[in-house]
This record gives C-alpha cells, sequence and structure tokens, in this order.
C-alpha cells in the first residue's frame, strides 16, 4: 500500500506542479490585478481543501493499488487451471491436494476446499465449494469499500466547506455593516467553491472505480465458480466413487 500511496502522492504533485508552471504568471488580468491559479485552488480552499487534497492523494493511490490487483490474471490465473487439469489428467490427486492448499489464487483456493471433504461425497464437495466462493468474495468485495467510503465522504467534507466560506462571506458583509465591494467576497466565496471543487475531485474517480472493481469482481467469481465446477466434474470422471483423495490437511492461502 506504502508504494501505491507514494505513486499517487507524485501524480498529485505533477499535476500540481502543472498547475503551478502554467499558473505561476499572470494567466489573468483585470483592472491591474492578477489570478494564480495554483493558490487559488490549493490554498484557497482553506483547511478543508488542504484535509480533501490529502484524500484525493490516498485515493490516486487506492485506484492505481486496484486496477493493479483486482484482475483476473492476478486472481484467476490461467496456470492455475491448467496445472489442475494436467493432475486430474494425470490422476495425481495427493499431490493436486498440496498443489491447491499452497496457491492462493481464487480457484485453488475454491477447488482445495472440495477435495479436503472428498471423503464425505460429491454433495458436500460442491458444497465446500460454493462456502469457499462466498469467504473468498466476501473479503475481496470488502476492498472497494474503502473507495466508497472516500467517494460519499468527500463531497459532505466538500460540502462542510461551502458551507463555511458561505458563514466567512456574511460576516464579512456584516462586519463592513452592509455590501462590500466584491473582491472583499472573493476570499470566502472561493473558499466555498474550492472546497466543492476538491470534494468532487475526491468522490468522482473514487466511486467510478468503485463500480467497476465490484463489476470485476462478480464476473471474476462467476468465473471461478463455473470453472470449478467443471473441474469437479472431470474429478469425478477420473477418480471414481473407489479411488477418491485422502484428504489432507486444509491450508487456507492468504487473500489476493
Amino acid at each position: 500500500m506504502k508504494r501505491f500511496f507514494r505513486i499517487g502522492l507524485l501524480i498529485v504533485l505533477a499535476t500540481a506542479s502543472v498547475a503551478l508552471a502554467q499558473g505561476g504568471t499572470e494567466v489573468a488580468k483585470s483592472k491591474g490585478h492578477s489570478i494564480n491559479y495554483f493558490d487559488w485552488f490549493v490554498n484557497g480552499g482553506s483547511w478543508v481543501g488542504y484535509i480533501l487534497i490529502v484524500l484525493s492523494v490516498v485515493s490516486v493511490a487506492m485506484i492505481i493499488q486496484h486496477f493493479v490487483q483486482v484482475r483476473k490474471t492476478i486472481i484467476l490465473p490461467d496456470m492455475a487451471r491448467l496445472r489442475i487439469e494436467q493432475m486430474l489428467q494425470e490422476r495425481q490427486f495427493r499431490e493436486l491436494i498440496d498443489m491447491t492448499g499452497g496457491d492462493p489464487s481464487l480457484l485453488c483456493f475454491i477447488f482445495n476446499s472440495a477435495l479436503v471433504e472428498a471423503p464425505t461425497g460429491f454433495g458436500a464437495m460442491e458444497e465446500a465449494m460454493e462456502n469457499a466462493l462466498q469467504e473468498r468474495m466476501v473479503a475481496l468485495n470488502a476492498k472497494p469499500e474503502i473507495l466508497a467510503i472516500l467517494g460519499n465522504t468527500g463531497p459532505l467534507i466538500g460540502l462542510y466547506g461551502t458551507v463555511l466560506g458561505i458563514i466567512l462571506a456574511f460576516s464579512d458583509i456584516v462586519a463592513k455593516g452592509g455590501i462590500p465591494e466584491p473582491g472583499e467576497l472573493a476570499g470566502s466565496i472561493g473558499v466555498a467553491l474550492v472546497a466543492t471543487f476538491w470534494g468532487l475531485t475526491v468522490a468522482i474517480p473514487s466511486l467510478v472505480t468503485y463500480a467497476i472493481m465490484k463489476v470485476r469482481i462478480e464476473k471474476i467469481g462467476s468465473e471461478a465458480m463455473a470453472t470449478a465446477r467443471q473441474m469437479l466434474a472431470a474429478f469425478r470422471r477420473s477418480a471414481g466413487p473407489a479411488k477418491q483423495p485422502v484428504a489432507a490437511k486444509k491450508t487456507a492461502p492468504e487473500a489476493v
């Protein structure tokens, strides 16, 4: 996670550097005043903006982590399927139990749960596969939940900054005893708008990635279960009722 956090921080800093290079000069002039967009978007959100910028770094890091780790080639590699098929063809049932017990892939975890229930019958084996899939799916679905939390919390924090900016603007009006000059309200209104901007910046990528990951995980889980059922049928044809493997102690590999 630390590696992905550093990558996310570098991306945000690189984006900020581009903005600084473009906004460090006078990018807009009106009545002799210049606008520095870097200061406006980074410093203009007050302390609420700083919190949201930190959350944006965290969200970018987690988005990168999920797109790297939540992939079919990682969770459901073809190599594991090919090894299981080969061992079934060669009737290496003891070796198959050891191999699937030490492989952290989803397919091996599901199939190993079935193999250790072989002495109790094929019905128990299929039930064990379903329970194993459910257990691993709970763990996989828990990973993107932090993105959902960030996506739902970001706009709320941004709304807090919006309310804060409006309160500051009305405080300026009260302090002046009337309607002040627009330039005197710009700072307070800026806090409101910049906080809203950063809240949406945190929320939109996080929620989009969350939805993509949920669909991807469900698709991988369905494919893993279908493949495991096919292999269980192949095992049933190969082993027969009198040649089931001797169940070994179940070893649950670490979740991917």
